[in-house]
Formats: structure tokens, sequence, C-alpha cells
């Protein structure tokens, strides 16, 4: 029996104010005042957990205030209203059968989104790996253990072979958690990104599924 929710690593950093929302540690003064990153004395329990349809609320809030720095423009997640139930139902549809779909829980709160989908035809061997997490939580490791969470799950829940990812190339932190996961740089499309009147070359990543030995 498949268990629909796996923890990545339990607690990450300290332990002094565990149980606290992240609204609250922010009033609390637990967080970096440069950019509103989590100082490394805080203790969070992070999980990884299938979305339900009680998560439309506050996957809007989540959206609302994501950073899109690194993000396509025409991102292909919900933003409000109808939009939102209908990715949330399509997501419980095709959950652990063509993709693998996660929300990124922090102390009990909605943080982020990881996703594993296989791709079709000639290529339905392959799948594309995507992700997004609240800007306070970025740079503490998170995002790393999450992806290689979710590609275990996908190379023993989804028939394929190998897992793509593509990156802005000004993204450094989202390479170095790709390359911590095993990804390998396969190629770079020179000026494939125009975002906010600037040119990017596109990182392509890949990782294989390992044999049996």
């Amino acid at each position: 029996m498949i268990d629909h929710c796996f923890s990545v690593s339990g607690i990450v950093f300290g332990n002094k104010i565990l149980g606290l929302s992240w609204h609250e540690k922010k009033e609390a003064g637990c967080f970096e005042s440069s950019r509103n990153s989590l100082r490394r004395d805080d203790c969070m329990k992070m999980e990884l957990k299938p979305w339900s349809l009680d998560d439309e609320q506050p996957l809007i809030a989540l959206y609302e205030r994501l950073n899109r720095d690194y993000l396509p423009d025409n991102l292909s997640f919900p933003g409000a209203g109808e939009g939102v139930q209908w990715w949330l139902e399509k997501v419980l549809k095709h959950d652990e059968k063509y993709a693998i779909f996660r929300k990124i829980v922090l102390d009990g709160e909605l943080a982020g989104h990881i996703s594993v989908e296989k791709k079709a035809d000639i290529f339905k061997k392959d799948a594309e790996l995507e992700y997004f997490l609240d800007e306070p939580f970025w740079s503490q490791g998170i995002m790393t253990q999450a992806v290689g969470q979710v590609c275990d799950r996908a190379f023993s829940c989804l028939d394929i072979l190998r897992i793509s990812a593509s990156v802005f190339s000004a993204n450094m932190a989202s390479r170095r958690v790709l390359e911590k996961n095993g990804f390998l740089l396969e190629g770079i499309c020179k000026n494939a990104v125009f975002k906010k009147e600037q040119l990017y070359d596109l990182y392509l990543y890949g990782k294989l599924k390992k044999e049996p030995s």
C-alpha cells in the first residue's frame, strides 16, 4: 500500500518555536530583515502532502504572493476562482497515475508546490519536474530535500525512465537544487527566455532512473 504522505527530513533548524504559524513567526521577528528568510535557530516541520479540494483558499493566497522572477508569465497554475477548483480536480484525478503532485507544508501551512508530470506520445518515458516555494523559505535546503523525495516517488510510481527540468540561467539556487539531486546539465538554449525586458539562457537538466543492482 502506498503511503500518500511522506515527510521531508522531519525537523529543519533548531528547536525554538515549533507550532507557530508562518505569520506568527513573522510577527515575532523570526525572519531576517534582508529577505524575510527564516533564521537558522527556528524550527519547522516540513511535509509533502497530497492536494485536496479544501486547499482552494490557501492556494489562492500562495499564488497571489509568489515571487515570479523565474516563473513563466503564463504560469500554468491557477490564480483564483474556477481555475483553482479545476486544477485541484485535475490533480486528484491524475495523481500517482500520470503525475506526482504534492503541496509543500511547513508547520501546517502551505508554502509551495512540487510536481513530476509524464510527457506524452514518443516522450512518454520522460517526465517534467516543476516546483515553487514561497520566498521566505528560499535558501534553507527545503526544496533540495523536496526534489529528492518527489523524484524517488515518481520513479517508483510512474512508468518513466528519466525526469527533465529547465531553469533560467540566472537562477543559481534552483540549478544547485537540481545538481545536488543528481541532475546533469544536458544542454543550454542560448537567449531562449525573455523575461521583464531581459534575455536569459535556458539550462536543461535531466536525471535517469537507476537500474536495480
